[in-house]
């Protein structure tokens, strides 16, 4: 899936602590995530039409 401009990602651990949040812009291919400890989060996509939520393992 392509993701809309615009869109806001965020990361949150699964207690709930936001870790990361970022509003996507045109050119916006990769976002950086090399801070994130080990651990399991919450990524949560937001466009102007979906909202999106996946798992993230970081190992």
């Amino acid at each position: 899936n392509q993701l809309e401009p615009n869109s806001i990602i965020s990361i949150q651990t699964i207690s709930g602590q936001l870790v990361f949040q970022t509003t996507l812009g045109a050119q916006d291919k990769t976002i950086n995530l090399t801070d994130l400890e080990t651990g399991i989060y919450t990524v949560s996509i937001e466009s102007e039409i979906s909202i999106t939520q996946e798992k993230l393992v970081v190992l």
